[in-house]
């Protein structure tokens, strides 16, 4: 619950309101993103369970990176049955997904998502911040300068 109280004071308008803004009181804690790891969010833990219900036998998506399309390399994900002793695993409410050592060099810091879209419904990798990183313009392949 986001707290605003205007004071009325001889203060031109916008400074009552940068004042106002100085004393907004937030309780949503800021989205923290591991620059080692990667984050599942809601929407990909969601994806996951739905998944899960349908094919108990392969309970863990896998993200690899693939060379493919026009940038080189391209995001490749699949439901497995369990993790390899190598694979370093990410989990979050239940919801398991597993990097090789390789992809995660390639992803860390990212963020995976699920996107319900008119084309088509997908996982994707949410790069914030990443000036390294180039996508092609249809988002399907990457690159990394």
């Amino acid at each position: 619950m986001l707290r605003l109280a205007l004071r009325r004071t001889c203060l031109a308008p916008s400074q009552r309101f940068a004042s106002a803004l100085a004393g907004l009181k937030s309780e949503v804690a800021p989205k923290q993103i591991d620059p080692a790891g990667i984050v599942l969010t809601d929407a990909a833990v969601e994806r996951i369970h739905e998944q899960n219900q349908r094919d108990s036998e392969n309970p863990v998506l896998r993200l690899s990176v693939v060379p493919g399309g026009c940038q080189g390399a391209m995001y490749d994900f699949d439901w497995i049955k369990k993790p390899n002793d190598e694979d370093r695993v990410f989990e979050k409410s239940g919801a398991t997904l597993v990097v090789d050592e390789q992809t995660l060099e390639q992803v860390k810091g990212s963020e995976i998502d699920f996107k319900y879209e008119i084309k088509a419904n997908s996982f994707q990798v949410l790069r914030p911040g990443d000036a390294n990183y180039t996508t092609c313009s249809c988002g399907s392949s990457f690159a990394l300068e």
